[in-house]
């Protein structure tokens, strides 16, 4: 499954009775899919990719990716870098002393990031988000017997709450 978060972490957060596991396993793929747009980039698991870059000419390329665990491959203009040439950081900065050619799509990096499992509050917000989505519409609450359950929904309709988005910021492109 491409999710942030599985079917079983999906119950125990929302306390829903998930009767289909398809249904369940297509919510939390919709969510994970939000929540990756929101953030512009996978976050778990990690993953290997190729990316052609722009430059302004300056001495810092961001990858887009805020947990690099490895870069293998700088290319400039189509020429192959050694390591020595540049210094790279977890946090997806990518520097060279001599600075990068001014242009746009003057290097290739290939590099492997993300995390090899969601952190918690991503799985947290995922499982949000995929609860919400399941709930029946223009439903707010239903009660069984003695239980209740009450559907939250922001105000156009399934969306990230700003309490999400505050949690996701930390994990978003440009806002770290």
């Amino acid at each position: 499954m491409d999710a942030l978060a599985d079917v079983y972490q999906l119950r125990d957060l929302t306390g829903m009775p998930w009767a289909n596991e398809t249904a369940a396993a297509q919510s939390l793929a919709s969510a994970s899919g939000m929540v990756r747009a929101y953030c512009e980039w996978p976050i778990a698991p990690t993953y290997t990719e190729t990316v052609t870059l722009d430059s302004d000419g300056g001495q810092i390329l961001h990858l887009p990716c805020l947990h690099v665990t490895a870069v293998t491959a700088v290319t400039v203009l189509g020429v192959t870098l050694a390591t020595s040439d540049y210094r790279w950081s977890r946090a997806g900065m990518l520097f060279r002393a001599v600075g990068w050619p001014d242009g746009l799509a003057t290097v290739e990096v290939t590099f492997t990031g993300g995390y090899d499992a969601s952190p918690a509050e991503v799985v947290a917000v995922v499982c949000s988000l995929a609860g919400r989505g399941a709930a029946p519409a223009g439903v707010a609450s239903m009660t069984v017997g003695p239980e209740t359950v009450t559907y939250a929904r922001s105000r156009d309709g399934v969306g990230l709450a700003t309490s999400e988005q505050a949690v996701l910021d930390r994990y978003r492109i440009g806002q770290a």
